[in-house]
Formats: structure tokens, C-alpha cells, sequence
């Protein structure tokens, strides 16, 4: 190995050790910190998912024609072990970032500027400009107004309502926190100095702007650069974290802490966050090459939590980053192998995506009573029941709930019998989703 491929080594190496040890899975080890207040029951953003999200993106590299050399590899390793160094927001000291409302509106998608600017006056709150919220909301405050993101008193507030606000905040605005963060703290690194002088800097915005390019709020358009001789498309290695991070939906990721957290996350009523843990537990394992993308259901998981992986994992988590990639750069099979079955997954995508989102819609009384009452049928408690009803109803919950889901996914973390509740969902499919993939996947 030569010098220069020795030193980006290192560099990667240094990244990967700042990613492990501000990953919130370390917070989470931690015995002051309190999960209930700073954070609402995120699935882990921690060393597990890096390292997975890493093997993706190393796997699918050649086809985004990136990864060819060290200075490309360590620029793949820093981007995806601190992509999401913003969901630890409170270990980060956020507040000292001084991001400005300005910088979460660059680079937005055209089509998304409106919904976005319409959240953050929702998020006023978390924004020094606004620091009083009942002189801050709507029409009484301009997204200009905002300033800098200011999260402490916030923090400080531990209802359920501030709760569910600083999830919202923190998953809809992490990937430009994690820029911030990288382009600030990153070249103060000893190692990075030592390994790049006045280039730590430019390095470091290099990787910051990739860590946000893989939120698919982001336009994905060609951002060509040099570095030290190299040239540099982020929007390649962007549009790669990207896909690659939303592939990481395998049980290694969930699995052990969900089994210590489960019945608080019950407890305290966020099932809507249920499902973001409940249906990895479905997937054995991904593997990611040139050729393609194989994802391994596993041998134990029963069908109605392949069918809440397939509508959820991918009709809602993967779909919208497959097609914006796949606008970008020609995308190969993702195939699942599920008993011995093997699905060519790309053509469904779509179909998988207006399901979920259909699914969501439902608002009939009648129908959403059904859920409930298969909830009863199969012993969930009878307040549990009353307190999911009531979720699906609940205006703050607009966006986060998806009634059918996370009735399943409520029952499958109880441990309860989910087939009957898997049958209510495919009645209420449409009909190409349920004879398309229904032959393998989904009860008739």
C-alpha cells in the first residue's frame, strides 16, 4: 500500500471513530442520558447502520463510477459513517452550529420549498428568532424571522406534545445538521490537520455536502468539483449514500434494543414509530454488488410482517429514494428471496409506494373500527386499543400515522397473532397491489 493510499486510510479511519462514538446508540448506552425526553423512540442512527449503510454503498459504488481509489473510498467511509451525526442532535450542542433558516432552505428540491417553509413555522420553536411560541405561529411569523436553530429551552420542555415536536424537527432537518456539524467540528480534527493542513477544511465541506444530499429533499444535480487533483461529483456520492442508506432496513439493525424499549414505546403511545422498528425484523440480511441487490426474508418471519416490510420498509422508506436515484443513475434488480421465492422488486416499487400512501388515507370510521376490533379479538388490552383508535384521529399525528401499519405493527410487538389483521389490510389494498405481489407476499 503506498503513502497516499495509507492516508486516506487514516482519514476514513478517523471518520468512522468520530461517527461510533457520537452515534445516538452511544448516548443511548449512556446511564444519565433520558430517552423518554431528548429522544422519542428513533430507530438507531448508531455504528450498526453506519457500518451497514458503508457495505451498501461500497457494494453499489461501481455503478455510480466512484470508490475507484483511497481518496474515494475514505470520501464514501466519512459520508456514510457521519450522515447522520444530526440525529444526535443532543449530544452535538446544536445550538453552538448557529444554523440559519437560510441554510435549511438551500438546495431544496423547487417542488418541496413550499411544504418545507410551511414546517418550519411549525417548528418555530426550535429557532432563536421565535423563541416564544404562542408570538410565533402562522402569519405571525415569517420564515425570515426564524434566525438560527435554537433547541435548548425546547429540550427543556418534557410533554408528550414537545416530545413529538422534537422528533418531527430533528428527522426533517438532521441531514443539514450533519453538514453543519462535519463542516464545523470536522477540521478541528488533530488527525485531519496533521493528515490534511489547510485542506481539512475543504475536505470537510466535501463530505458535509454529501451527508446532506442523501435526504431526498435534496436536488440530486451535478456538483463538480477538485480536490487535490481529484475531481468530485457529490451529487454521485450523494445520490449513492442515498440509496444505499434507505437499503438498510435489515433486523440487525433493530434488534435487542427494540426488545428493551418495546413496551415504553407502547406505553407512552408512540405507535406510530412501531412500525419504523417491528417490520425490519422481517429481513435477515442485504447484500449489495454491481450486479444487484439481494434482500433475504427470514426463515421466522410470518407473512404478515413480510407484508408490513413490503408496504412500509419499501413502499414508504425506500420508494421515493429509488425513484429520484433511479432518475439519476440507472438503478439494477433488487431482488427478495423469501422461501425459496425470488421477486424482482423494481417494477412494484411504485405500485408498493401508492399503497401505503392510500392506506394512510383511510379515514372511514367503519372501516378503521375493524382494526380495532381484531385488536380486541386477539387480546390486545382493551386500553391500548382505545389509545391506537384515538391515535388515528389525532391532527399532531397527521403524516406519522398510517392506521392499517400500525395496527400490525402493535400487534406483531405484542406478540400477537397479526393474520387476521393482515387480511383487513389486503381488503383494503387496491386491487393491481394485491394481484400483482399478492401471490407471493400478501394473504389473500
Amino acid at each position: 500500500m503506498n503513502n497516499m493510499a495509507i492516508r486516506w486510510n487514516i482519514i476514513k479511519d478517523e471518520c468512522v471513530k468520530i461517527g461510533g462514538e457520537l452515534s445516538p446508540l452511544s448516548i443511548f448506552m449512556s446511564p444519565s442520558w433520558d430517552r423518554k425526553i431528548i429522544l422519542p423512540y428513533f430507530v438507531p442512527h448508531d455504528y450498526r447502520h453506519f457500518r451497514n449503510v458503508e457495505g451498501i454503498a461500497s457494494g453499489l459504488a461501481p455503478l455510480f463510477n466512484v470508490g475507484r481509489n483511497s481518496f474515494e473510498r475514505a470520501l464514501i467511509g466519512c459520508s456514510t459513517w457521519l450522515h447522520d451525526i444530526g440525529m444526535a442532535a443532543w449530544a452535538l450542542s446544536i445550538d453552538d452550529l448557529s444554523i440559519h433558516v437560510d441554510e435549511l432552505l438551500k438546495d431544496l428540491k423547487g417542488s418541496r420549498i413550499g411544504d418545507f417553509k410551511r414546517e418550519l413555522l411549525e417548528s418555530s420553536m426550535f429557532f432563536k428568532g421565535c423563541l416564544n411560541e404562542d408570538n410565533c405561529r402562522g402569519s405571525a411569523c415569517n420564515v425570515a424571522d426564524l434566525g438560527t436553530v435554537y433547541i435548548s429551552k425546547a429540550c427543556m420542555n418534557r410533554s408528550i406534545d414537545y416530545r413529538l415536536r422534537l422528533l418531527r424537527f430533528v428527522r426533517a432537518y438532521h441531514p443539514w445538521i450533519s453538514e453543519s456539524y462535519v463542516e464545523h467540528k470536522l477540521p478541528k480534527d488533530v488527525t485531519l490537520i496533521r493528515e490534511l493542513g489547510g485542506g481539512a477544511a475543504r475536505f470537510s465541506s466535501l463530505v458535509g455536502e454529501i451527508c446532506k444530499l442523501h435526504d431526498n429533499k435534496v436536488e440530486l444535480r451535478n456538483r463538480v468539483s477538485t480536490f487535490e487533483g481529484y475531481e468530485v461529483d457529490t451529487a454521485k456520492y450523494g445520490a449513492l449514500l442515498r440509496i444505499a442508506d434507505a437499503l438498510d432496513f435489515n433486523r440487525s439493525r433493530v434488534e435487542n434494543i427494540f426488545d428493551v424499549i418495546r413496551n415504553d414505546m407502547v406505553n407512552d403511545g408512540f405507535f406510530y414509530v412501531l412500525k419504523h422498528w417491528v417490520f425490519k425484523y422481517a429481513v435477515k440480511g442485504v447484500d449489495a454488488n454491481s450486479g444487484g441487490v439481494t434482500v433475504e426474508i427470514s426463515d421466522e418471519a410470518e407473512e404478515s410482517m413480510v407484508l408490513g416490510f413490503l408496504l412500509f420498509e419499501v413502499g414508504d422508506n425506500l420508494a421515493e429514494d429509488y425513484e429520484t436515484v433511479n432518475l439519476y443513475r440507472r438503478l439494477p434488480n433488487i431482488v427478495i428471496i423469501n422461501g425459496g421465492k425470488d421477486l424482482t422488486l423494481n417494477k412494484y416499487i411504485s405500485e408498493l409506494r401508492f399503497a401505503y400512501r392510500k392506506l394512510g388515507e383511510l379515514k372511514d370510521a367503519d372501516r378503521l373500527g375493524r382494526y380495532g376490533k381484531e385488536l380486541n379479538r386477539i387480546g390486545v388490552e382493551e386500553e391500548q386499543v382505545n389509545a391506537i383508535i384515538s391515535s388515528f384521529n389525532d391532527a399532531k399525528l397527521k403524516g406519522l400515522m398510517n392506521p392499517p401499519l400500525d395496527a400490525l405493527a402493535l400487534a406483531l410487538t405484542l406478540g400477537k397473532n397479526a393474520s387476521g389483521l393482515a387480511d383487513l389490510i389486503a381488503q383494503d389494498l387496491p386491487s393491481d397491489v394485491r394481484s400483482h405481489v399478492g401471490e407471493l407476499f400478501i394473504p389473500r
